[in-house]
């Protein structure tokens, strides 16, 4: 169960919150889907095919299931080694690149609860892999592994000495959600071509936020220290400036929605398009029903074919499966809400 996230600022936020229609926004949100950059907020019900209604009745009885052997094997002290188990083979129901979520999460995201890591991170996947000559997106685990305690403290650089290596040259932004404290999310990118250090949280709690700034920047200079000489090795050289861009970005009205807005943020500023506080609002992500949407498009980009079905033990989600399989289903191009030319930049 996940802690509860902080109180919202009321103070800096309430005028900001955009909880209401707002004109200013549903223009921003109408030219995004005229430009095919965000039709993440059309109406659901639209793209609602009938292998997808079928795969969210198997990720409804499956998350049943797995909650009720979660309580049996706490009741029966084996909780770590059981949950270890089922999240990672019996409760499986989306797998690409690496990335797998469970059941539960899935249906977290469903119900309007708190977003696990597996979703922000199979979301950071999808969009590298569309945007891959331009991004780069860091697992969420990584400033946990930087910071252990989230403290400066804790500044671990060894943690990740070697996440550097994996971005390719021509990458021009890296993105980094942030778990905060285990109970809010938040979004930090790398410019590599302006040397800035961005940051972006919803809920305008700025207490924290230098925090992750500095400790970005120092984490580049570690960076620096261990490159060779290699001209492809610039883009982390240079005089990084930090910028906290909360102030100027949408504000989340809902708690539990924080992964939401890092998610959507993820989604536009890969697209090329800067954040105001008009960009989307807890409105239209309440109106257009946005989980619902990125619920679909995870279903579009899973890799059905690399499913693991020999632990797999409810004959119906097998049959399921084996049937996407047989269909082919891997979606090449299912984001195509996103632009892709780069008329935005």
């Amino acid at each position: 169960m996940q802690s509860p996230q902080p109180s919202l600022n009321a103070t800096s936020t309430s005028h900001r919150l955009n909880n209401k229609a707002n004109e200013k926004v549903k223009k921003k949100i109408c030219g995004y889907s005229k430009q095919k950059i965000l039709n993440i907020f059309d109406n659901p019900e639209q793209s609602n095919k009938e292998e997808y209604q079928e795969f969210i009745v198997h990720v409804v009885r499956l998350a049943n299931q797995q909650t009720e052997r979660a309580e049996r094997a706490e009741r029966e002290r084996e909780r770590e080694r059981l949950h270890d188990f089922n999240s990672q083979t019996v409760f499986c129901v989306a797998h690409a690149d690496y990335q797998k979520i469970c059941a539960v999460n899935l249906l977290s995201l469903l119900q309007n609860d708190w977003l696990s890591d597996s979703i922000i991170n199979f979301v950071g996947k999808v969009l590298q892999r569309k945007w891959e000559r331009s991004i780069h997106v860091y697992s969420t685990h990584f400033m946990f592994r930087l910071l252990s305690d989230d403290t400066m403290n804790s500044f671990q650089y060894s943690n990740v000495s070697q996440w550097h290596k994996k971005i390719k040259a021509y990458v021009k932004f890296l993105y980094i959600p942030i778990h905060v404290d285990g109970n809010h999310w938040m979004l930090c990118c790398l410019n590599f071509s302006k040397k800035k250090i961005l940051l972006w949280n919803s809920s305008s709690q700025t207490s924290d936020n230098n925090k992750y700034l500095q400790a970005l920047k120092k984490y580049i200079g570690q960076v620096v220290q261990s490159l060779s000489a290699s001209p492809t090795n610039k883009k982390w050289k240079g005089r990084w400036s930090m910028d906290d861009k909360s102030m100027s970005s949408p504000q989340q009205g809902i708690f539990d929605d924080c992964g939401i807005f890092v998610i959507l943020n993820m989604v536009l500023l890969s697209s090329g398009v800067p954040l105001t506080e008009y960009s989307y609002s807890q409105f239209e992500i309440n109106r257009c029903k946005t989980r619902e949407r990125i619920a679909q498009i995870i279903f579009e980009n899973i890799h059905w074919e690399g499913f693991v079905t020999d632990d797999i033990e409810d004959q119906q989600w097998l049959s399921f499966i084996n049937r996407m399989k047989v269909k082919g289903t891997k979606s090449q191009d299912s984001w195509s809400w996103v632009n892709e030319t780069t008329a935005h930049k």
